[in-house]
């Protein structure tokens, strides 16, 4: 593994692609998929605010999305090959979570582990359990759906890394000791949905 999850630094991203799923741990801004949306967006904000524009480049210092302003089928080809070093087996996620269960509080676990995004190129949409104020399901490209929706339950058996057989390892939908539906109602009560 080369990056471990790190709560808002490093995330944990599913992604379909082709019929076959693979897991990465990466650093969470390669996954705002509409960077022309995100910088119209963020144009449009500073003027409300009157402050001064200067023009922004997001991706610029990002080398896996160089030259790939939008990240959708058609693109995914490319990036994937550039994040490649960053996929990690559901094996290696679960021996990782287990040792954080054994050394971390439950808060820093849930933090840590919930799968932040599902990104299905075979049906254009995006799913996005991401826990800070950072709307990946605003930025997506024309004729995608982006959606805050807890997908865990849509991850094929055998990458649920929080699952061991049919043995639950760790418990998501508990949240952080809190009941996990009113934990995700909070959130999209703060991001306004």
């Amino acid at each position: 593994m080369l990056l471990e999850p790190s709560m808002t630094e490093n995330i944990i991203v599913g992604v379909r692609w082709k019929n076959h799923f693979r897991w990465y741990v990466t650093e969470k801004e390669i996954w705002f998929m509409d960077l022309d949306k995100m910088e119209a967006v963020t144009e449009e904000k500073w003027k409300e605010l009157d402050l001064p524009l200067s023009k922004l480049v997001y991706g610029a210092e990002d080398p896996e999305r160089e030259g790939i302003p939008i990240l959708d089928e058609n693109t995914i080809e490319l990036f994937s090959q550039r994040i490649a070093e960053y996929a990690v087996p559901v094996d290696e996620l679960r021996e990782l979570l287990e040792f954080c269960i054994a050394t971390e509080s439950r808060e820093d676990v849930f933090y840590t582990f919930l799968p932040s995004l599902y990104l299905d190129f075979d049906n254009r949409c995006l799913y996005s359990m991401y826990t800070e104020p950072s709307s990946f399901e605003y930025y997506v490209p024309q004729n995608w759906t982006g959606e805050y929706f807890s997908f865990l339950d849509i991850i094929e058996k055998d990458q649920r890394y929080w699952q061991s057989n049919d043995t639950i390892i760790f418990d998501f939908k508990e949240g952080d000791g809190n009941d996990y539906s009113a934990f995700l109602d909070q959130i999209k009560k703060e991001q306004g949905y």
